[in-house]
């Protein structure tokens, strides 16, 4: 399930530039991080 998340990020991050996702980013990246510790 985890992994999945992953890929789809990955693949959000592949078929948009990541400059369209930068304000998006933080909150992308802290998000897997916040599921995890829970």
């Amino acid at each position: 399930m985890k992994m999945r998340k992953q890929k789809e990020i990955a693949d959000l991050y592949k078929k948009n530039n990541i400059n369209v996702l930068d304000g998006f980013l933080p909150q992308l990246v802290a998000m897997p991080i916040f599921f995890a510790m829970w």
